[in-house]
């Protein structure tokens, strides 16, 4: 009997911990998010400034370089443009971030951040599009620094708390 409860203590300890180990692996794939939409960001300005496409087609060409669940997100918002006959790109781009970038690891504030980066396109003045995409730029390499600050002690503490939370619990069960 008193084998039974070790095992489950020892069992209730490693799923725990595990729990924190995935918990830190979130943090961590938050931050691969947070400077996927970063990259996003400084290709839509490379290619608005070096090619002048018209934001359908630079839509178009970043998807091809980006990560799956990006490139999904841009392909559709661009398809969904050409489809477009009236509405605003600020709601296609919020409709579109709710659909296709759920499944990333952002959290509330970073997907509410990344859905109003469409505010501030669709200007017909380049000049004036760059140097917003310029300012979101900047506030979107803030908040990566800021996660990548944060990043080793949630981690920490995540892990932590984990384990911890399993010993507890085990000694509860026993």
């Amino acid at each position: 009997m008193t084998e039974w409860k070790v095992l489950g203590a020892v069992l209730v300890v490693a799923g725990s911990a595990g729990l924190g180990m995935g918990a830190a692996a979130r943090q961590k794939k938050r931050l691969e998010d947070c400077r996927q939409a970063l990259q996003l960001l400084l290709l839509l300005k490379s290619e608005l400034s070096c090619t002048g496409a018209c934001l359908e087609d630079a839509f178009r060409q970043i998807g091809g370089r980006m990560p799956e669940g990006w490139k999904n997100f841009l392909n559709q918002l661009s398809g969904r443009m050409q489809e477009m006959q009236t509405g605003s790109l600020a709601a296609l781009w919020s409709e579109c971030c709710r659909e296709f970038l759920g499944q990333t690891c952002l959290s509330s504030s970073d997907l509410q951040r990344v859905s109003e980066f469409g505010k501030h396109l669709g200007y017909p003045d380049l000049q004036l599009q760059l140097k917003l995409l310029d300012l979101d730029i900047q506030e979107q390499e803030r908040v990566c620094s800021q996660i990548a600050e944060e990043l080793p002690e949630k981690c920490r503490i995540s892990r932590t708390l984990g384990i911890f939370g399993g010993i507890m619990l085990a000694v509860m069960l026993i």
